[in-house]
């Protein structure tokens, strides 16, 4: 399974998931992931999800493009039943985090620009940027 992500400053990790990984030395911008956390508080990202060779408050973040192996569909159904939830939902991020653990993890860096679906600002600037592209 492997994750897209992008990197991002502390000020965006309350709208993200975040990783901590170790590079790999190819493909380039390819990473191990070690850990990923949901919208983490900026000290515990600072204690638990840095990243060798990225400046200071700097982080990579989930970008939204996934390839992601069936088992997903197992976890998420067992965190359903259990009714394992983080601020309410069922969230993914916990899901991947649990996959990472049992069969590993990789991420890699896109050069993109992504947007927050969940935030309506961010939506609208995604469909701002969607016209202006097809222009």
């Amino acid at each position: 399974s492997i994750v897209g992500v992008t990197r991002l400053g502390e000020w965006e990790l309350a709208r993200r998931g975040v990783i901590a990984a170790e590079p790999l030395l190819t493909p380039v911008n390819t990473y191990r992931v070690r850990k990923i956390m949901e919208k983490p508080e900026v000290q515990v990202a600072r204690d638990r999800l840095r990243t060798p060779g990225l400046a200071e408050g700097e982080y990579l973040t989930l970008f939204g493009i996934y390839i992601i192996q069936s088992q997903i569909i197992s976890i998420l159904g067992k965190m359903i039943n259990e009714d394992r939830r983080f601020r309410g939902e069922i969230q993914l991020t916990l899901a991947l985090d649990e996959l990472r653990a049992a069969s590993g993890l990789a991420a890699h860096e896109i050069d993109g620009e992504s947007f927050d679906m969940g935030d309506p600002l961010s939506y609208q600037q995604a469909f701002s940027a969607l016209v202006h592209k097809s222009k």
